[in-house]
């Protein structure tokens, strides 16, 4: 029930990231979302469903610990809304 951020990471989304989007009402609204290789269509599907469930906006990062020879790869960060 305690945690900092959430952290969606693993294998491809083709394969089933559902699970979480049609859960994510469970998981507390007030902590960082990150949501690792949206440089991947599904991975940046799912993304897009989560700003607009959260209402929140992603920045988007580039991985600059990579290689210049590996593929670039992204993941995005949506911050909690601040409450007025």
């Amino acid at each position: 029930k305690k945690y900092d951020l959430i952290l969606v990471d693993g294998p491809p989304g083709m394969i089933g990231r559902s699970g979480f989007y049609r859960y994510l009402d469970l998981f507390r609204q007030d902590v960082p979302i990150i949501i690792d290789d949206v440089n991947r269509k599904d991975e940046l599907n799912l993304l897009k469903m989560v700003e607009t469930k959260t209402g929140r906006k992603a920045i988007i990062h580039k991985d600059s610990s990579l290689e210049d020879d590996e593929k670039t790869k992204y993941f995005a960060v949506l911050m909690p809304t601040e409450e007025i």
